[in-house]
């Protein structure tokens, strides 16, 4: 029995990954201040991982697990987690992250501090402390009132510490990543949509929240480190089951008659990890995820040339003489 009524509930999802949930549970007892109960729903997956959890469970007050004997499904684990919650602050966190000091504090004085902000969002940092995650990457397009896409788009490895990415701001969605979310509201809205198994149920969410006059808020202060393990095997058989998220995007779509999209430039998937053939299959094969192939203009290419080399090359040539009356040619101009 827990010593203090939690002022949260944590709600992680366990669908093999034993390690991963493992590292975030030990990220959340080091440095969580506050009273907490962790809830964590397992999706049936692995004989060895449930007697993990049952010991874990045992030995640990602060958590509980609920045993589903197959996969549910994102949405509806997601949502059996809060119906066992006993906080008034729920906060959805996947199971391939660790939470950092003082991590939490930022969310619960934010969505205290303003009755119209029903969901906040941590900043999102990979193990090198780049950002995997904050407004400046999340793209929606409206006509007047009307949502016409939304979705995310990586273009440029930002750093932690850019002040593009440390400013509260308010924004349609947020990812369930690290996501805190007001009970109330979560109920309001009928939590996550269970039509959705395994993706934009986080879209969704935000929208419906957007829908009932609530905002979404994110609040930099707050940073979660997201390790976003390459998937193999088994975990990526399910992750990547092509019929499923077909489904899902459809739906979401229909529902709400926008778009959704993920896009990349071919330089930042490189910086994680991905090869260029491993990119080109995700370019002819993905229908939500484009790759964004960067493409020089004549000005770019003679920057790059002339900054990169000390040659007198052709290019330099004609950029020195081409600009040797600056009033009749600029850089602009090219």
């Amino acid at each position: 029995m827990l010593a203090a009524q939690p002022h949260v509930s944590i709600i992680l999802l366990s669908l093999l990954r034993q390690d991963e949930t493992r590292r975030c549970i030990d990220s959340l007892f080091s440095h969580t201040v506050l009273p907490f109960e962790i809830i964590i729903v397992d999706m049936g997956a692995s004989e060895d991982i449930v007697r993990w959890l049952r010991d874990l469970e045992t030995s640990r007050a602060e958590i509980s697990v609920i045993y589903n004997s197959e996969n549910v499904g994102t949405s509806r684990g997601r949502n059996q987690g809060a119906q066992l919650a006993s906080a008034q602050q729920l906060i959805f966190l996947d199971n391939d992250t660790e939470v950092t000091t003082g991590w939490l504090e930022p969310l619960i004085d934010a969505i205290s501090s303003d009755p119209s902000i029903a969901a906040c969002g941590a900043k999102i940092v990979s193990d090198d402390g780049m950002v995997m995650c904050a407004p400046v990457q999340i793209r929606s397009t409206f006509e007047g009132d009307a949502l016409i896409e939304t979705g995310l788009e990586f273009t440029r490895l930002i750093r932690n510490d850019d002040p593009a990415v440390n400013s509260p701001q308010t924004l349609p969605w947020y990812p369930t990543t690290g996501l805190l979310v007001k009970r109330e509201h979560f109920e309001q809205v009928g939590g996550f949509d269970e039509r959705l198994f395994l993706c934009e149920e986080d879209k969704d969410l935000g929208l419906s929240l957007s829908r009932r006059g609530y905002r979404t808020a994110y609040i930099p202060e707050s940073v979660i480190q997201h390790h976003h393990v390459r998937q193999d095997g088994d975990y990526a058989k399910i992750r990547n089951n092509l019929g499923v998220i077909l489904r899902d995007v459809k739906y979401f779509e229909q529902k709400w008659q926008c778009k959704v999209f993920i896009r990349h430039t071919r330089a930042y998937l490189r910086h994680h990890g991905l090869t260029d053939p491993q990119i080109d299959n995700i370019k002819r094969f993905s229908f939500v995820n484009t790759i964004l192939e960067h493409k020089l203009n004549l000005s770019e290419l003679i920057v790059t040339v002339t900054n990169r080399c000390n040659h007198r090359c052709a290019m330099c040539y004609y950029h020195e003489h081409l600009n040797s009356d600056r009033q009749e040619l600029t850089l602009d101009k090219y």
